[in-house]
């Protein structure tokens, strides 16, 4: 062999050898970190320390070694990593620590994960994992530390984890698991920390826990628990945090709670926890936070919890406590915030409470809290939200209160305070709200209320201010909303008035006594919506700078003293819906420019000078709903053209006028027509036939004319209830015989009825043989009636109370024995009566005529049963009932608002719904509805969710009636039903698909309303289109929600966390509404949702990440 042969072959022995050193170079952990990266994405710089060259991967990011080079710990939490989860990650024999929290990590948690017998910390949390969590967890016997929160884990919790002895903190929180709580969690021993709150575990919390003696914090919130707190919780004597917030949990708060002195956090909310509050927890003396919101607590509140010197939230609102707030309360002196709101409270406000200096949040509104507000409260410097409207609150605001700097929010409405308001007020405080509506203040506004710089609402109407407007308030450019409304207010508006603000979106000075001209300085608010000057002395022309509020939606200027003609500039403002000029002074012609408002529903013009003919377009102005253009100088013929307003519902007035000619047969196109008044012109010619086909008409008045010829047939009973609408037409005549002929042969003159003339002692015989007669008429039925019913040959059953059917005697009395004057409702299956009684008690009497076959009776008794066992606030209390052979007889608690149904469709006016009462009624309904599904042992579902089945008492709370078709329904199973009950437009999509009933047909039906009460539509209203219902109306618009709120709504919208608010809602009701069943919320989960989009204080869970509503304002 040459040497140059040797050397080559030498050379290549060099690198095979140098090839073999390089490839042993990194160590068996090493290549399996590498091999994971066939899983994971990440951004590059996290794994650019991650490669083959390195001897042992200890450098790399994310990892930690053991002396022997060997992995222990995997760190890559929040690095961005995505991909799945592979099982070569059990190939790290040594392994100790895994955390890849908060990543986006997909897929399922592999088995293979058990095979890491080494592992004591494991951290999965906050990714996107799904499926179920792997029962071969229950082998890492060293496993210290589990955290799987915030994935989509479903299916129930394996037994085996919780055998695990060394576990010490286990976060499985907010996924979607279900099942029970293992029974054996009791084999924790060393367990300190169990979050397992945000899923739908069911079952009681059970009673082994109390082995746990090392328990700190125990999470449950947001589950479907039921049963009640165990006794035995008590004996954890290392407990901090108990948090059970919305669950079904009842029963009451057990007294050894107290026994656990370490508590600090303890929140029941949200559940149906009755009972007073134990005194005992004043033995908690760590305690920092305790919530009880949302419950049916009762009795006072324990003067002793102001011994919790820690104490610094206190949440008891939204139960039904009564008595005194404690004035012990006042030694709480770290308490931050006190809600007390929406229960029973009486007395007066202690002054106690000033003593509180860390005092940041004051809650006692809607309670029933008298006399004046304590000076001494005002000593509370840290204040920031005062609220207490809704009481009966008495005396003037003391000058204290300005000086409380801090002070924000101060929400006094609806109280009977009274005096002026301190001059200083606002000069020191940093005020972003004020409202102190319907009080009786007195004196002139105080100048300094916006000097903060921060003053967006400011709303001080019906009160009894007097003096003129602050230039200051004038020149505030904070201002979102402004309302002094219905007071005493005189003089000129400022110079400039509101000039520089561009963000004030509300203004009502309506129904005071201001002067002058209306500021042109109000064209350069850009952001105006709704303003009402209504019901002033402001006088001279309508300035035509308001033409340049391109966003204004609503205008009122009506009954002041205004000149001049109409500013053809208005037809600028293209989104106005409202125009009410009515009762001034202004002359002209409707300027043509008018046409362009495409939106405009109410045309309000009445009581001014305006004349020529009225103009051909405004028919083209489609959506109009009222059309009011009486007591002007119109001349001409009515033009046929208004028939095409199909929208005309409300009012159609060109009374008192000069009009001339035929009533167009065109008129008889208006099918929605409520009221037509074209009296007092000069109209002739016979009344059109095809008027008669108006169903809707409820007034129409003609009178003073020259109309002749026949009235239409279905206008008899107009004339019935009022003939003087249609005197004044020498020619007009009724029908007499049933002619058919329009001739007023052998028809009755409209004068005949007037003209008719009888001697006193003719009437005198009249009236006496009529008293006699009718008496005989009624006595007989009566007693008749009587006999039969109230006094049957059997004894009757006595229903759910047991009181004996004579005294359902004085409700008849009460009624003139059912008379129909006094009916307030009629349904299916029953005619509802109010009942005053002498002593002024107000009852709603619901009679049912019974069938006399056993299974068409089943109804009636399933409501009693249902209606008489259940007691909620958002619910109506059944409070007697009586059944007399073939009748039945309920009576229940009055609500004076009448039924949802009423105020949004049925009252005329409509009465004025703002966003707070809205979601008032919508939480509640939500609250009531959540209590049948998840609170009611076995089940109650309604089926007949709509807006006459939800009643509204004095404070607009909303109590859910009507059981008469509910079902009760254990959870193993769901109801057969025979017939499609309910309503059209509620009814669930799967309802005529199946004849299985679910709780998730009450939820369909709930979203339905929810959008009724938003955008004041009925379900299947008669301005969609042909088939469609308010869901797909909805959806129709797509993303563009805040189109279809309602225009009362659309003004608060404008400020933007009022409208993100309203959106919100609006997407919770589509989310009712799917059409699949399974993709619709519980309506726990929707009493979760609407309390996360009301802006309140909420807490952070700090593991969960999740955000609890411990109480609620509104």
């Amino acid at each position: 062999m040459s040497s140059l042969t040797f050397a080559v072959i030498q050379f290549a022995v060099i690198l095979l050898a140098l090839e073999a050193h390089c490839t042993e170079a990194l160590n068996s952990d090493g290549t399996v970190l590498l091999s994971l990266l066939n899983y994971f994405n990440a951004p590059a710089d996290i794994f650019s320390s991650w490669n083959s060259s390195s001897e042992y991967p200890c450098n790399w990011t994310g990892v930690t070694c053991s002396p022997d080079h060997t992995v222990s710990t995997l760190n890559l939490a929040g690095s961005q990593v995505s991909g799945t989860l592979s099982s070569a990650i059990c190939d790290l024999h040594n392994l100790k620590e895994l955390y890849l929290g908060s990543n986006s990590l997909s897929g399922t948690i592999p088995p293979e994960l058990g095979n890491c017998t080494q592992l004591e910390s494991l951290d999965l949390s906050d990714n996107n994992l799904h499926g179920q969590i792997p029962f071969q967890l229950g082998s890492l016997k060293k496993l210290s530390y589990l955290s799987i929160y915030d994935n989509h884990m479903s299916g129930s919790i394996p037994l085996s984890i919780f055998g695990l002895p060394q576990l010490e903190e286990i976060f499985l929180n907010d996924n979607n698991l279900s099942g029970e709580i293992p029974s054996n969690v009791g084999n924790l021993t060393q367990l300190a920390k169990l979050w397992l709150g945000g899923n739908s575990l069911v079952g009681k919390i059970p009673s082994s826990i109390v082995n746990c003696r090392h328990l700190e914090e125990l999470y449950l919130y947001s589950n479907e628990l039921v049963g009640e707190l165990p006794e035995s919780l008590g004996r954890l004597s290392k407990l901090k945090i108990l948090y059970v917030t919305s669950n079904k949990l009842h029963g009451q708060i057990p007294k050894a709670l107290g026994n656990c002195t370490n508590l600090i956090q303890l929140e029941l909310s949200n559940n149906s926890f009755s009972g007073r509050i134990p005194w005992e927890l004043v033995n908690c003396s760590s305690l920092v936070m305790l919530s009880s919101t949302q419950n049916q607590l009762t009795g006072s509140i324990p003067s002793s919890l102001g011994s919790l010197q820690q104490l610094s939230q206190l949440y008891l609102n939204q139960n039904f406590l009564s008595g005194n707030i404690p004035g012990e309360l006042g030694n709480c002196s770290l308490m931050e915030d006190l809600r007390l709101h929406s229960n029973k409270l009486e007395g007066s406000i202690p002054p106690e409470l000033g003593r509180l200096r860390r005092l940041r949040n004051l809650f006692l509104f809607e309670n029933s809290l008298h006399g004046p507000i304590p000076p001494q409260l005002f000593e509370a410097k840290s204040l920031q939200n005062l609220s207490l409207y809704n009481n009966s609150l008495t005396g003037s605001i003391s000058p204290k209160i300005c000086n409380l700097r801090r002070l924000q929010e101060l929400f006094l409405h609806f109280n009977q305070l009274s005096g002026p308001i301190p001059a200083r007020l606002g000069a020191r405080n940093n005020f972003t709200e004020i409202d102190l509506t319907g009080n009786r203040l007195t004196g002139t506004i105080p100048p300094a209320l916006c000097s903060s710089g921060q003053l967006k609402i400011l709303v001080m109407g019906y009160n009894q201010f007097e003096g003129s407007v602050p230039t200051d308030i004038g020149k505030c450019r904070s201002l979102r909303r402004l309302i002094l409304s219905h007071n005493h207010l005189t003089g000129l508006l400022p110079s400039g008035f509101l000039g520089s603000n561009s963000v004030i979106y509300y203004l009502d000075m309506s129904r005071n006594k201001l002067q002058g001209r209306i500021p042109s300085s109000l064209g350069q608010c850009k952001n105006l919506s709704s303003v009402d000057l209504s019901m002033n002395e402001l006088n001279s022309s309508i300035p035509q700078e308001l033409g340049q509020l391109s966003k204004l939606q609503r205008l009122n200027l009506s009954s002041n003293r205004l000149t001049g003609p109409i500013p053809q500039e208005l037809g600028k403002s293209s989104l106005l819906f409202s125009l009410d000029l009515s009762f001034n002074s202004l002359n002209g012609l409707l300027p043509n420019q008018l046409e362009r408002l495409e939106k405009l529903q109410h045309l309000v013009l009445q009581g001014n000078n305006l004349g020529g003919n009225i103009p051909d377009w405004l028919s083209n102005l489609t959506q109009m709903s009222e059309l009011n253009l009486g007591q002007n100088q119109f001349q001409g013929e009515i033009p046929s053209s208004l028939g095409r307003l199909q929208e005309l519902n409300t009012n159609l007035n060109l009374a008192h006028n000069r009009l001339s000619g035929a009533i167009p047969a065109a008129l008889g196109n208006l099918n929605k027509l409520v009221n037509l008044d074209l009296s007092s012109n000069n109209l002739s010619g016979i009344i059109p036939s095809a008027l008669d086909s108006l169903l809707s008409l409820d007034a129409v008045n003609v009178s003073n004319n020259q109309l002749k010829g026949c009235l239409p047939k279905l206008w008899l009973k107009l004339w019935n209830s009022s003939s003087s609408s249609f005197t004044g037409n020498p020619g007009l005549c009724v029908a007499e015989n049933g002619s058919s002929s329009c001739n007023c042969w052998g028809y009755m003159p409209l004068s005949y009825k007037e003209s008719t003339h009888l001697s006193s002692f003719h009437i005198v015989l009249i009236i006496i043989g009529s008293v006699v007669f009718t008496c005989f008429l009624v006595a007989v039925p009566v007693i008749l009636y009587l006999r039969r019913n109230l006094y049957p040959k059997t004894r009757p059953s006595s229903g759910a109370t047991g009181e004996l059917p004579s005294k359902l005697y004085q409700y008849f009395q009460a009624t003139e024995y059912l008379s129909e004057k006094y009916i307030i409702g009629k349904g299916g299956r029953g005619v509802v009566y109010r009942v005053q009684l002498p002593s002024g008690q107000l009852y709603a009497l619901k009679t049912i005529q019974l069938a006399s076959e056993k299974k068409e009776d089943t109804s009636i008794k399933r409501e009693v049963q249902t209606a008489g066992k259940i007691r909620h606030r958002n619910l109506v209390k059944l409070l007697e009932f009586w059944q007399l052979q073939d009748r039945g007889y309920i009576l229940y608690e009055f609500m004076p608002n009448g039924s949802l149904n009423d105020v949004l469709h049925e009252m005329n006016p409509l009465p004025v719904l703002g966003w707070d009462i809205r979601y008032k009624i919508a939480i509640g309904t939500a609250h009531g509805l959540s209590y049948l599904h998840h609170n009611c042992d076995p089940e109650i579902i309604h089926r007949d969710i709509k807006p006459s089945n939800i009643l509204l008492d004095s404070d607009m709370e909303p109590h859910i009636s009507d059981f008469g078709i509910a079902k009760l329904m254990d959870r193993s199973y769901a109801v057969d039903s025979s017939s499609v009950l309910g309503t059209l437009g509620y009814i669930a999509p799967e309802r005529g698909q199946t004849t299985k009933v679910t709780e998730k047909m009450d939820v369909y039906s709930y979203g339905v309303v929810l959008l009724e009460l938003i955008t004041r539509k009925k379900a299947l209203d008669s301005s969609f289109a042909e088939g469609m219902g308010i869901v797909s109306w909805v959806k129709s618009f797509g993303e563009a929600e805040h189109a279809v709120i309602d225009e009362q709504l659309r003004d608060e919208g404008m400020e933007s966390d009022i409208e993100e608010e309203i959106v919100g809602t609006i997407r919770v009701a589509l989310k009712c509404t799917e059409s699949n069943p399974n993709d619709r919320p519980s309506m726990k989960q929707v009493v979760d949702m609407l309390g996360e989009i009301r802006l309140i204080k909420s807490s952070s869970v700090k593991r969960g990440k999740r955000v609890t509503n411990s109480s609620g304002r509104g």
